[in-house]
């Protein structure tokens, strides 16, 4: 399963994305996991996708149940059964307390916990690589460094991660990531490194700017996002083609060959 907005690939046992936060249901209902809650001690968490503590809470109440039951309902004076004021009695349905009120407070607990997050992820780009989002709400990117406004770009990353939910080639994710970070900390690559690291007849990407500085000889494929008008044409008359980073994409949707230049 691949996260709808980042594209990365989420673990069967997870219920949101490693890598953006995303929660892949949407989002659960508080109302219900109360209910559950109250009803049935630790069903709640496992509504919440808490399997592991909501059963540990709900096994051991439904025992305990159990055992009170045929304890305490079918007991008279004199049996052989424990009295409900008798110190088992107590103890045991002091620990059913316990476990209910723990339930309840932890599904309340872990939904404000999801709330929270996905709170933060839809209002906040987070530059941590573990809690990744789209700030997709109001139709641009945002992170605690860069603020973009440009519709082209925020429609170029968006599809950039749509390709790799598509074909789960990852170099497009990594492209998306990239034009994600401030301006300044783009990709610049000018005609004499194509010239020193590109080899003859390679594609090489550049998720930011070619530049006219320098010469090239090697006839070779370049994507990027800009071309300065006079590198564009020194790579075309070497012999070599450009291409935007969408063009690129659509050719050659696995990314097959496909180096990025930093």
């Amino acid at each position: 399963m691949y996260c709808r907005e980042c594209g990365a690939e989420i673990p069967s046992n997870l219920h949101r994305c490693p890598s953006c936060g995303t929660w892949v249901d949407g989002g659960k209902s508080e109302v219900v996991a109360m209910i559950l809650s109250l009803v049935l001690p630790g069903m709640g968490l496992v509504y919440l996708g808490d399997r592991d503590r909501g059963l540990k809470v709900f096994i051991p109440s439904v025992i305990l149940l159990v055992l009170v039951v045929a304890l305490y309902g079918y007991s008279e004076p004199g049996s052989m059964g424990v009295r409900v004021d008798s110190l088992p009695g107590f103890l045991m349905v002091f620990a059913m307390f316990v476990l209910w009120l723990y339930g309840n407070i932890t599904a309340r607990r872990l939904w404000k916990e999801q709330v929270g997050l996905r709170r933060r992820v839809r209002h906040t780009f987070i530059s941590d690589s573990r809690i990744r989002a789209n700030y997709r709400d109001i139709g641009r990117v945002r992170n605690m460094r860069s603020f973009k406004t440009n519709p082209q770009l925020i429609a170029l990353i968006d599809n950039l991660k749509a390709k790799t939910r598509e074909t789960e080639a990852a170099i497009w994710r990594d492209v998306a990531l990239r034009l994600e970070k401030p301006k300044r900390n783009w990709a610049e690559a000018n005609l004499s490194k194509l010239e020193r690291y590109a080899q003859d007849g390679e594609t090489i990407l550049v998720p930011g700017k070619v530049l006219a500085a320098g010469t090239i000889s090697k006839k070779i494929t370049v994507a990027a996002y800009d071309f300065s008008d006079a590198a564009a044409k020194a790579i075309e008359a070497a012999g070599g083609k450009t291409l935007t980073i969408e063009e690129l994409a659509e050719a050659n949707p696995k990314g097959t060959g496909v180096r990025i230049m930093r």
